[in-house]
């Protein structure tokens, strides 16, 4: 429980911190201060209603909370960083005290940069690539081994059947001798993976 309630606390003192700067750093008064605040809580609200009720959703709509709410959270710790760096520079007289206070710039320049990183990070993500590693060892074996390694599937509101799919047939294609899955097969929950009956997917049959 104090765990818990200390995580909690830490969580609002960071989302207060992250909140409190986009609230200085936006131009134009109130209407547009409370505008963006507001849209960035609402976006967090996404991530919680997501965590905490996902299963109480049909799995379209908790797939949508999903993708949105861990959007919000990879851009929640961009800013986080962000500010953290722009803070500590001004705190070392690198940069002017109020250089990021009710600027246009600043909040284009911030918005544009968390936008940049976040379709790279997914372009990066679903363009996986091949990397071929080998390995030597003293022990006796028949034939040279042919091992295939995947981690991170997060198989279900993440990744859905297509993507499943085609992993299979990635796979098949080296013709493995062995199959090593590195964790975080599922992702949080089996649901969308048996409603969805990706285990009766013909492409996925056939090729296991």
């Amino acid at each position: 429980m104090k765990t818990l309630v200390f995580i909690l606390a830490l969580l609002i003192a960071l989302t207060s911190y992250v909140g409190w700067h986009l609230w200085r750093i936006t131009p134009m008064g109130w209407a547009l201060k409370l505008t963006v605040v507001g849209l960035f809580l609402l976006w967090m609200t996404s991530f919680f209603v997501g965590f905490f009720t996902m299963e109480r959703f049909p799995v379209k709509v908790a797939t949508v909370l999903y993708e949105v709410g861990t959007t919000w959270l990879i851009a929640f710790l961009y800013l986080l960083i962000a500010f953290m760096v722009i803070d500590i520079a001004t705190l070392c007289h690198l940069l002017p005290k109020d250089i990021f206070k009710d600027s246009a710039v600043g909040l284009l320049s911030m918005v544009g940069l968390i936008a940049i990183l976040l379709v790279g990070g997914a372009f990066q993500y679903h363009h996986k690539y091949r990397e071929e590693l080998t390995l030597e060892t003293d022990k006796k074996i028949e034939k040279p081994l042919t091992i295939f390694m995947a981690s991170d599937l997060h198989i279900g509101y993440h990744n859905r059947k297509v993507e499943l799919v085609r992993w299979v047939d990635i796979i098949n294609a080296e013709q493995p001798d062995l199959v090593l899955i590195g964790g975080d097969i599922i992702d949080r929950s089996l649901r969308p993976v048996i409603e969805g009956n990706y285990a009766e997917e013909q492409g996925y049959q056939h090729n296991c």
